[in-house]
């Protein structure tokens, strides 16, 4: 809040989802993928070769690290929050219980599998070896593996979600 700033209704949790929901299904961002297009970019840019040549200079793989830590972090770090927005959702609906929390594990599990692809290149570090191991064909066709599941329970997670939405939006 900062000073001045008008205060409206406090936004309701049918609401809240529908905007999430909005965000994992947009397949554009003005010039950028979103969504279930996102992952697919992502995973194609990782098993481009070109994008990775042999006795690529080392600013170019730090550059490919940062994108891939960045990416790493969004879907770990959001679909952990997802994961317990949920969890406190289902405490508040007991009647949306196992759905909130079926979609909460999914989404848990997409942030778990985000951090393995870290751990595929030596950590969230921004170091050297991490970059070397990003160029590596075997790190990235593991890491793509992992993207290919994460977009599966993102989708999976989106559909319970908007079922839960739906649930929700007679009690606004």
């Amino acid at each position: 809040m900062a000073v001045g700033e008008e205060q409206g209704a406090i936004t309701g949790a049918a609401e809240i989802l529908a905007n999430g929901l909005e965000i994992l299904r947009r397949e554009r961002v003005g010039d950028f993928a979103g969504g279930q297009a996102a992952y697919a970019v992502w995973r194609d840019a990782l098993l481009d070769e070109s994008q990775f040549p042999a006795k690529a200079p080392l600013p170019l793989l730090f550059e490919r690290l940062m994108c891939q830590i960045d990416a790493v972090t969004m879907v770990a770090e959001g679909r952990a929050y997802a994961a317990v927005y949920l969890e406190e959702t289902a405490r508040q609906f007991p009647g949306q219980s196992a759905p909130c929390l079926e979609a909460a594990a999914l989404f848990r599990r997409e942030s778990e599998l985000a951090q393995s692809m870290s751990a595929l290149t030596g950590g969230f570090q921004m170091g050297e070896q991490q970059a070397r191991n990003l160029a590596k064909p075997e790190v990235r066709q593991g890491i793509a593996s992992l993207i290919a599941e994460s977009a599966g329970l993102d989708r999976r997670a989106a559909d319970i979600v908007a079922e839960v939405a739906r649930g929700l939006e007679p009690m606004r």
